[in-house]
C-alpha cells in the first residue's frame, strides 16, 4: 500500500508541474522566447520541427522533470565530492 502511495504521489507531483510549466509558458512567452511558433512566415521552422506553440509547450512540458532529474543527480554527485574531500582533510588534519 506504501508504494502506491509513492506512485500517485510522484503522478500528482508530475501533473502540477505540467500544468505549472504550461502556464508559465503561455504566461511569460515573449520573455522565454518561445511566443513565434504560431507566425506564419515559415522562419522559425528552418530553426526546429516546432510548427505551433503548442507543440513546442507540450515537448517543454514533457521535458522539464527530466531536466530536474539530471540536475539533482549532478548535484548529489557534487554534495558526496564535498563531503568526502572535508573527510580526508579532517584525516589529514588529526594525524
Amino acid at each position: 500500500m506504501e508504494k502506491l502511495y509513492i506512485i500517485i504521489g510522484m503522478i500528482l507531483i508530475y501533473a502540477t508541474g505540467y500544468v505549472i510549466s504550461l502556464m508559465a509558458l503561455k504566461r511569460y512567452a515573449k520573455q522565454l522566447g518561445v511566443d513565434h511558433y504560431d507566425d506564419n512566415d515559415g522562419r522559425y521552422w528552418a530553426v526546429d520541427d516546432y510548427q505551433s506553440n503548442s507543440a513546442a509547450w507540450i515537448s517543454f512540458s514533457f521535458i522539464w522533470p527530466i531536466f530536474w532529474f539530471i540536475t539533482g543527480i549532478f548535484q548529489l554527485f557534487k554534495l558526496i565530492s564535498n563531503q568526502s574531500k572535508k573527510f580526508l582533510n579532517n584525516l589529514d588534519n588529526e594525524k
